[in-house]
């Protein structure tokens, strides 16, 4: 049990001293001490810890008691936490992106990948998060998106491309069937033709990625390239298929 419970965000002092306090109901930092098996010149530390992340309240009076928070009043106040931490986290990336910082950076970025050839722009991806998130860096700017995929690969990638793509971007989208449910979210944003897919690649106008592990894998992979050999030889394997 102490040890889920670092999972609300306590360390083993803490979890330590949170359970305690739960089995006695109330109590001093002195006897929370004992029952924990925290050491006394850490106990006011953590105590006062806890008391910040909400999992529990000090009492009036002499001698100090503590009292704990419910779980369940707990779980809220730690998803509330997380969720402040996590938009002013939100807020402060978005800040950077006009920040002289990032511009230097775009601006040394672009400088150094001008000169490269178009084998050199290539790079390998590992994992869902990564891949999809890949994804939407290359179709959110794009002029044309060409997606060719399995039924499963359109049900996942339905609001991917649904959020990324443009309105009025040359959007087409090539499977082999698939949920009507994920279909319609698709046809919100590109025309799609069930009668072909299978081949598993998105192509814009700029860059590629090839799919190279199955979906049902653990961990999928894939290869992005910004090859104009490579972009015009899928574009028009796209384009065959879909007529």
């Amino acid at each position: 049990m102490l040890g889920k419970l670092k999972e609300f965000g306590l360390n083993s002092y803490e979890a330590k001293t949170w359970a305690a306090l739960l089995l006695k109901g109330t109590a001093t930092a002195g006897s929370l001490s004992e029952i924990a098996g925290v050491p006394r010149s850490r106990c006011y530390d953590v105590l006062e810890s806890l008391e910040k992340k909400g999992f529990i309240v000090a009492q009036m009076g002499r001698p100090l008691k503590y009292l704990a928070v419910s779980p369940n009043d707990a779980i809220d106040r730690v998803k509330d936490q997380l969720r402040s931490e996590t938009d002013e986290r939100i807020a402060s990336i978005n800040s950077m992106k006009e920040s002289s910082l990032i511009k230097e950076l775009n601006s040394l970025h672009q400088k150094e990948n001008s000169g490269l050839e178009g084998e050199q722009m290539t790079g390998l991806l590992k994992g869902k998060r990564n891949i999809h998130a890949h994804i939407s860096n290359i179709i959110a700017d794009a002029e044309q998106v060409y997606l060719s995929t399995t039924a499963d690969g359109a049900a996942r990638k339905a609001d991917l491309i649904s959020n990324y793509v443009n309105k009025g971007t040359d959007c087409k989208i090539l499977t082999n069937g698939g949920d009507e449910y994920y279909l319609k979210t698709l046809r919100n944003v590109a025309d799609v033709s069930t009668n072909g897919g299978g081949d598993r690649f998105v192509v814009t106008d700029k860059t590629a990625l090839l799919f190279l592990s199955q979906e049902s894998d653990s961990e999928e992979f894939a290869v992005w390239m910004s090859s104009t050999p490579v972009v015009s030889s899928l574009k028009d394997l796209f384009n065959s298929k879909w007529k």
